[in-house]
């Protein structure tokens, strides 16, 4: 999951990360999860689920407008969810930009 791999990326590299949740993708369904009664369902299916691969990546700033060109010269969609920051640890804000609490934890492939 997110949460997981980003964590020992971070911990691995020295720093820490800001993720905006609502830039993380992730289906319809589960946006309405997220504004109903079943949030906790929907922040694990989005930050700690597992089979949904996509390839997460930092970037210096200087390089977004190059970035998003290739985006579309490649048809591949592309999402800033966040930044990576001097103070260690993960940080998942949310729409109010508050830390959450508590992050769901998936299973641990390097324990």
């Amino acid at each position: 999951g997110l949460t997981g791999d980003l964590s020992h990326i971070l911990d691995a590299s020295g720093v820490g990360a800001d993720v905006e949740l609502a830039r993380i993708p992730h289906a319809p369904a589960l946006a309405q999860r997220l504004a109903g009664g079943e949030r906790d369902l929907a922040l694990a299916c989005i930050l700690a689920g597992g089979d949904d691969y996509e390839l997460c990546f930092t970037a210096p700033p200087s390089v977004r407008a190059r970035l998003a060109a290739i985006a579309v010269e490649l048809r591949l969609p592309i999402a800033r969810i966040g930044t990576i920051t001097a103070e260690p640890g993960l940080r998942v804000r949310d729409a109010e930009g508050h830390a959450l609490a508590a992050l769901p934890r998936a299973f641990d492939h390097f324990r």
